[in-house]
């Protein structure tokens, strides 16, 4: 034993106290030398924990009188108003505050950022604040409401009387400990820790590098790089027990604030990043970033010869950074392994790699460039994947009291969890209401409430156009929305009495988005389904999606369609009987019945029916031409013959068809029609059965629109006509569009600033809680689960 601990004690001293710790914690996964460890560590580590200080609350440094000037005011924005409460620290190139929105009274975080006037003249800083506020924002292209672990903004502001400051406004998760500070904290981390968090990292890339953004100016970008990636730009985000790692401070509005040499010296770092992912051997020799040197994004000049220079550059092309992004990632976790980011060691020396297991090495070195680096995020989490899971021995002795606790907690859990095996039913119903997204909560939190909410609304007569015939022209004859009743337009106008909108209903999607475009109307109502022009605005207030459908007899369910079909069809099958390739049901499995396809007059809902179900072919090309069948001269006569096996009408004729063909006595022969129409049109309706819908052939993933309040999926044994009120649309899948036939409804208006802001106003009173309620009332889904809590004020009771 003597002669191992001299062995040890030797081998150990030769590393600094800034590796010895990591080193100490590998060697003592193994059992057989964890006893003269033990004994060793006052050796090695002379001041023993119970005499160590407890470490000093890190308290920041106090900013100067010209940042804290803002203490105690408020900021307006679009969106609303933010007072300032107090100061926390600084992050980046701006100023942490805490305050709160105005009206709501929920926690925001304000980042005040001021820009230097000895490097930009007056033009130069106007252009910088007014980039900002069209780049400091990140939202999915398609409308999608998910979190990407990313701290998106709620609203960025140019100071209208400072052209020096700018103001961030995003939620309260932005005042968490970032990565660095959460390191300074625990020490080093063990090599699964780290694994671990740099899977989180790399996922959050993998979104970033391969999703569709679009920024507040309305630009539309396939993929996007952080470009800022460091400890400090990484936040430790809480929810119980677990951690998640959030990105902030993205270089896309960061970069702004930088003065021109350091834009210079960051170019210069970017190129050498991306020599370093072409040529390993040149990245073998050339300097690397650390992990709290982050390369960003540079800003070009705008090229305009007008004297201003670089600075007033433009953002830099959309052409993304990722290999910057994954050198930054290996680096991050260099510094996690090592406790410290400024640990000063060399990657290239392989002495450093000793207590890092092989795989994990490997991977590091190539995220950093230093071997062939990975192509991209997804290949490099691939890797991480594949490297097995280490033992618990490798953590910190700061994290190894926290482990056991949790160890512990978590045996406590399973005794509980046993015994409560009984109550399904409750915990069933918990996981549907903790699977939403923190960050969905919190956004809806910031809503509004009401429409009078809604403050410097143009006066005026403003002319807005939608489909005729189609989802919102349904809308718009409903007139009992609200707590007191009465139409939407009554509700508008009572809200804000000189503002008068007149509807003008356009021929197409097309039409609608033509009439904007020539200034015609001042703004459309469009469910999005193809890319826009890049000259207007799109805003989303609601989701809808078209449900396919056959008869539902609840008396006669056992012979029904919904029953023979499982309640589900996959996409192909739908092409398949609209083609005309199936003609009796019996050929997917269903009952034997002869099939009648009905499809609605909306020209809407027939475009949006042929983009996504017919691939973009028109509906007349995919019907066979058959000669209208005898049995159906019954119908009503304001049923349209298609030139083939299609009949036409609007939805209430067509739901009555259906269930009329299947209710045929069984002498004339009963018939199984199939029909398609927006959900907004349909939901309520219990004669018909909306199908779950599956882009599989397996049919084993198909979603289904409606659940029931339990979070379950309507079954085709629910009884819909007894059920009602009950049952609702599935916000989760409209919002991630799993569903495979939704789709966003969304307001289009110029982008012109010298034009009324009458489109930009009439979203937001759409998005306010009670014009989400209203929509929702009027059959559409809303963006979020309405809070039920909030008192919707009328109008009149004020």
């Amino acid at each position: 034993m003597r002669i191992l601990q001299t062995l040890l004690l030797l081998y150990l001293r030769r590393y600094p106290n800034r590796l010895r710790l990591s080193q100490f914690n590998f060697l003592s996964q193994y059992a057989w030398l964890k006893t003269a460890l033990v004994e060793l560590k006052p050796a090695l580590f002379p001041t023993p924990d119970e005499e160590k200080p407890p470490p000093e609350e890190e308290t920041p440094e106090p900013p100067s009188d010209e940042v804290i000037q803002i203490l105690a005011s408020e900021i307006q924005g679009r969106r609303g108003r933010y007072r300032v409460d107090r100061w926390r620290s600084r992050r980046g190139h701006g100023y942490l505050f805490e305050g709160i929105q105005s009206g709501t009274d929920q926690p925001v975080v304000i980042k005040e950022y001021l820009l230097n006037p000895r490097f930009f003249n007056e033009q130069e800083l106007r252009y910088r604040q007014d980039t900002f506020e069209n780049v400091a924002g990140l939202t999915l292209a398609d409308g999608r409401i998910q979190d990407l672990r990313v701290i998106c903004p709620l609203e960025a502001i140019a100071d209208t009387r400072s052209s020096r400051r700018c103001y961030l406004i995003t939620d309260g998760r932005d005042a968490s400990l970032t990565l660095g500070q959460q390191l300074k904290k625990v020490g080093a981390l063990s090599s699964e820790v780290v694994r671990q968090l740099l899977l989180q990292l790399l996922q959050v890339l993998e979104l970033l590098h391969q999703q569709k953004f679009r920024l507040p100016s309305g630009q539309t970008q396939l993929g996007i790089s952080h470009g800022n990636l460091s400890l400090d730009s990484i936040l430790w985000v809480e929810y119980g027990d677990e951690p998640y790692l959030y990105l902030t401070d993205m270089a896309l509005w960061e970069q702004l604030f930088e003065s021109p040499s350091n834009v210079a010296a960051n170019t210069a770092a970017n190129t050498m990043a991306n020599t370093a992912a072409s040529s390993v051997t040149n990245a073998s020799t050339a300097p690397l970033p650390s992990a709290s040197g982050p390369v960003p994004h540079s800003i070009r000049s705008s090229g305009s010869g007008s004297g201003s220079g670089s600075g007033s550059g433009a953002i830099a092309s959309p052409t993304a950074n990722y290999q910057a992004d994954l050198a930054a990632v290996g680096h991050i976790g260099l510094a996690l392994l090592m406790g410290t980011p400024d640990h000063g060691a060399d990657p290239r020396d392989e002495e450093i790699w000793h207590f890092v297991p092989p795989q994990l090495k490997t991977a590091l070195r190539q995220l950093m460039g230093i071997m062939p680096p990975f192509v991209s995020a997804t290949e490099a989490r691939q890797a991480l994947l594949a490297i097995p899971a280490s033992p618990p021995g490798l953590l910190s002795p700061d994290l190894i009291s926290d482990a056991e606790s949790q160890q512990q907690r978590r045996w406590r859990w399973l005794v509980a969890l046993l015994l409560l095996v009984g109550l399904g039913f409750l915990v069933s119903v918990l996981w549907n209401v903790l699977k939403q997204s923190p960050s969905t909560a919190r956004s809806q939190s910031l809503r509004p409430c009401c429409l009078a909410d809604i403050d410097a609304v143009p006066a005026g007569q403003f002319i807005y156009t939608a489909v005729d015939d189609g989802s919102w022209a349904y809308l718009l004859e409903q007139d009992n929305l609200g707590r007191r009743g009465g139409t939407l337009v009554d509700h508008l106008r009572r809200a804000y009495p000189n503002m008068d909108l007149v509807y003008q209903p356009s021929s197409s999607i097309e039409a609608a988005i033509a009439h904007v475009q020539a200034r015609t109307v001042d703004f459309a109502i469009i469910p999005h389904i193809n890319p826009l022009p890049f000259d207007l605005n799109r805003q989303p207030i609601a989701y809808d999606g078209l449900a396919v459908f056959v008869a539902f007899s609840y008396a006669r369910r056992n012979q029904g369609l919904p029953t023979a079909l499982d309640g589900k069809l996959t996409l192909d099958d739908v092409q398949k009987l609209y083609r005309g390739t199936v003609t009796n049901w019996q050929e997917l499995g269903g009952v034997r019945l002869p099939v009648q396809l009905y499809t609605p007059t909306s020209p809407e809902a027939i475009v949006i029916f042929e983009q996504m179900v017919l691939e973009g072919l028109p509906l007349e090309e995919w019907g066979p031409v058959i000669t209208q069948p005898s049995n159906l001269q019954s119908q009503p006569s304001n049923l349209q013959s298609q030139p083939s096996n299609l009949q036409q009408a609007n939805t209430i004729d067509m739901l009555r068809a259906i269930i009329r063909d299947f209710e045929r006595p069984r002498a004339e022969g009963p018939i199984g029609g199939i029909g398609f129409s927006p959900l907004s049109q349909i939901f309520g309706q219990c004669s018909i059965y909306p199908l779950a819908i599956d882009t599989d052939q397996d049919e084993e993933t198909a979603i289904q629109p409606l659940v029931l309040k339990t979070g379950e999926a309507i079954q085709p044994s629910t009884d819909l006509c007894d059920r009602k009120g009950t049952y609702h649309p599935d916000i989760s899948v409209f919002q991630t569009g799993t569903y495979p036939l939704s789709y966003p409804l969304v307001i289009i208006f110029p982008r012109d600033n010298s034009l009324p802001p009458i489109g930009e106003k009439f979203v937001e009173a759409m998005t306010t809680v009670e014009g989400q309620t209203l929509l929702n009332e009027g059959g559409f889904v809303p963006l979020e689960v309405i809070d039920e809590s909030i008192v919707i004020r009328s109008s009149s009771d004020e």
